[in-house]
C-alpha cells in the first residue's frame, strides 16, 4: 500500500476533491466492449448501452455529453454521445479538454488555445494577457472558473467567456471546487511558497501556514474541510482535528468519513470527529460508500473485497479478483476471470451481464475520488487530478532572433574569433576548479531569451588551455559553438520550427549557404558565409546548435 498510495500522494498535485452538488463536470458514457473481437462502444454510466462495436481506436471518456477519439495521425476527433455518434466538427486538434459551461479548450497546430462550442463553432482565443503568451490552460471549468498559466509560469483564472477574471499573480494555483481555491506565491525568492485560500473573486480568505512545499502535502478540499498528513482543517486553516502522529495519511473527506494510513500502512476509517470507525487493517485502502464501506486487500496481483456495514460487520467478500474500481453512488464495477460486471455496494452483482471491456478508475484513483468519476478518471491518465491543455503557438522567429542578435561581425557578444585566452578571461572568469588541459570551455555563459528559449557556448581554443606549467595565454579562440536549449519549449516540431528559424534568421543577415559537411562531431551541417563576417557559421540538422569558425 505504501509504496503505491504514497506515489499518488507525492505526484498529485494538490486540488479540491468534490462533494455532492459539485461544480466539477460530469462524466456521462464511458467505453466498452462487449467481446473481444468488437470494436469500442460506449455506454452510460447507469450500465445502459449507447452505442456498441463503431471504434478501432479507444474513446476517451464523454463529459456532458462529449467524447474524443484520436484518428490515424494521432490527433484529437470530437464527437456527440449519441446512438449514432457525430464527429461536431471536421477539423482535428493536437490537444484539448472537456466540455464545460458551454464550451471546449482545443488547440490547432501552431496555433494559441481556442474555444469551440459543442457544435465545432469557434468562440474565442485565449493569446495572450497583458503581453504575456498564455501557455496552458486546465482541462476544465470548476465553479465557472478555469486556471492558466502564462509563458512567466503566473497562474490566474478566466471565465467561460475567456475574460480573466483572476489577474496571474501566483507561482501555484490549483482547480475551484465549493466556491474556493488553494493558489501559492514565492514571494522571498527562494523555493519557499506561501499558500492561501482565495473566493471566485481572488480574494484572500486565509493563509494556509502549515502548507511548506507542494510535492509533500495532501491538502485536499471537501465537505468544507481539507487535510494534510494526519491533520484536518477548515477553510480558514484552521486546525478541525489532529490524528495520531503515527499516521502518514488522511485522504480527502468524502461526506463524513475518510481513509486514514497508519504506521503500519494499513487503511481504515474516521470520521468528521477523528474518531476511528473502521479499525486498519486493509493493506490497498479503504472508502465509504453510502452507508456501507469498502475494503481491499492485494496478494499476488489479485484482490479481495470486503464490504461491511457501519458496525464493521462483513455482508460480502469478494476474492481473486484482477481489478475494481469504484464507479458511481450505487455500483462498482468488478473484473474477474476477464470479464467485467456491474456490482452493488453489499458485493452483489447487478445483473447477468458481462463485458470483455470496460474502461474504468483505478483501484487507486477511485479510493481517492470516491464520489467524483471525473476526478478518478484524471487521477488515473495523468496522475493527476488536473490536465493542462498546452497552447501550440510559439514565436519561434522572435524566440531566436532574441538569443541570436549577440552575433557580430568579429564574434558573439564581447567574445569575438582569434581572441587570446588572455583577453577572453576579462569577460569570463574559469577559476581554479576549471583549470584543465583541454582546448576548450564548456558552458559559457548565454543568453536567456523569450518563449522560454536559452543558449550557452562551448569556446574552443587552437590549442590546450592549461599544462602542468600554468595557462596557455596566447592560445586563441577557434570555434564558438552556440548551443540552443529548448527543453522548456513545448510547442510541437519545435525542432524544426526553431531550425527554420535559425535559417531565417542567418539569411536576415546576409547569409548564405555554401557548403554541407556530415562527418564532423558525428553530425550533418549546413554551412553559411557572409563576406562582411569574420567567420563561417554551420548548423546542425536539428538546430540545436551554431558553430562560428574562424576564416
Amino acid at each position: 500500500m505504501k509504496t503505491n498510495l504514497l506515489s499518488i500522494i507525492l505526484l498529485s498535485c494538490l486540488f479540491f476533491s468534490c462533494k455532492n452538488n459539485t461544480s466539477l463536470p460530469e462524466v456521462t458514457q464511458v467505453p466498452f466492449k462487449v467481446s473481444d473481437s468488437d470494436k469500442y462502444g460506449m455506454m452510460n454510466v447507469d450500465g445502459s448501452i449507447l452505442f456498441e462495436d463503431e471504434f478501432d481506436q479507444l474513446p476517451s471518456i464523454a463529459v456532458n455529453g462529449i467524447f474524443t477519439v484520436k484518428n490515424k495521425q494521432e490527433k484529437l476527433e470530437y464527437f456527440k454521445a449519441d446512438k449514432k455518434p457525430k464527429q461536431i466538427t471536421e477539423t482535428s486538434y493536437i490537444d484539448g479538454g472537456y466540455y464545460t459551461e458551454g464550451v471546449i479548450p482545443v488547440v490547432k497546430p501552431e496555433r494559441p488555445i481556442s474555444f469551440i462550442d459543442k457544435n465545432g463553432k469557434e468562440l474565442f482565443v485565449l493569446g495572450t494577457f497583458e503581453g504575456k503568451r498564455i501557455q496552458s490552460v486546465n482541462a476544465y471549468f470548476s465553479d465557472g472558473l478555469m486556471m492558466f498559466v502564462t509563458e512567466e509560469g503566473k497562474c490566474g483564472y478566466i471565465n467561460s467567456k475567456g475574460q480573466v477574471v483572476i489577474k496571474p499573480t501566483f507561482d501555484v494555483a490549483f482547480p475551484f471546487n465549493e466556491k474556493v481555491a488553494i493558489v501559492g506565491k514565492n514571494t522571498s525568492g527562494n523555493e519557499d511558497m506561501k499558500f492561501s485560500v482565495i473566493d471566485c473573486s481572488g480574494k484572500e480568505i486565509a493563509q494556509l501556514k502549515e502548507i511548506k512545499e507542494v510535492l509533500a502535502w495532501n491538502n485536499m478540499y471537501s465537505n468544507e474541510t481539507f487535510t494534510k498528513g494526519n491533520k484536518a482543517f477548515n477553510k480558514k486553516g484552521e486546525l478541525v482535528f489532529r490524528s495520531p502522529a503515527k499516521w502518514n495519511t488522511l485522504l480527502p473527506f468524502n461526506g463524513d468519513y475518510t481513509m486514514f494510513l497508519d504506521e503500519n500502512d494499513e487503511c481504515g476509517i474516521i470520521n468528521n470527529k477523528g474518531e476511528v470507525v473502521v479499525r486498519a487493517k486493509y493493506n490497498w485502502g479503504i472508502r465509504n460508500i453510502g452507508k456501507n464501506f469498502v475494503g481491499v486487500e492485494q496478494s499476488d496481483s489479485k484482490y479481495s473485497l470486503s464490504f461491511l456495514d457501519d458496525n464493521e460487520n462483513r455482508i460480502e467478500k469478494l476474492e481473486d479478483i484482477e481489478d475494481f474500481s469504484l464507479f458511481t453512488v450505487d455500483k462498482g464495477i468488478v473484473q474477474e476471470q476477464n470479464e467485467y460486471y456491474f456490482i452493488d455496494y453489499s458485493g452483489k452483482a447487478l445483473d447477468k451481464k458481462n463485458y470483455s471491456f470496460i474502461y474504468i478508475p483505478s483501484i487507486i484513483s477511485s479510493i481517492w475520488y470516491p464520489n467524483s468519476l471525473f476526478l478518478s478518471y484524471l487521477q488515473k491518465e495523468n496522475s493527476s487530478s488536473m490536465k493542462m491543455v498546452k497552447s501550440d503557438y510559439y514565436p519561434s522567429q522572435e524566440a531566436i532572433s532574441s538569443v541570436l542578435n549577440v552575433l557580430n561581425t568579429r564574434g558573439v557578444g564581447n567574445i569575438q574569433m582569434g581572441m587570446s585566452l588572455q583577453a577572453a578571461m576579462k569577460y569570463y572568469n574559469m577559476g581554479d576548479s576549471d583549470k584543465h588541459s583541454y582546448d576548450y570551455w564548456d558552458n559559457f555563459e548565454g543568453i536567456e531569451g523569450i518563449g522560454n528559449l536559452k543558449t550557452n557556448y562551448r569556446i574552443q581554443f587552437n590549442d590546450y588551455i592549461s599544462d602542468y606549467s600554468g595557462y596557455n595565454y596566447n592560445t586563441t579562440i577557434r570555434h564558438i559553438i552556440i548551443n540552443i536549449d529548448r527543453s522548456e519549449v513545448t510547442c510541437s516540431n519545435a525542432e524544426k520550427r526553431l531550425h527554420d528559424a535559425a535559417i531565417n534568421y542567418l539569411k536576415n543577415i546576409g547569409f548564405t549557404k555554401t557548403g554541407h559537411t556530415d562527418d564532423w562531431m558525428d553530425e550533418e551541417w549546413d554551412i553559411y558565409s557572409n563576406d562582411k563576417y569574420s567567420y563561417y557559421i554551420a548548423v546542425n540538422k536539428d538546430g540545436s546548435k551554431l558553430c562560428l569558425e574562424s576564416k
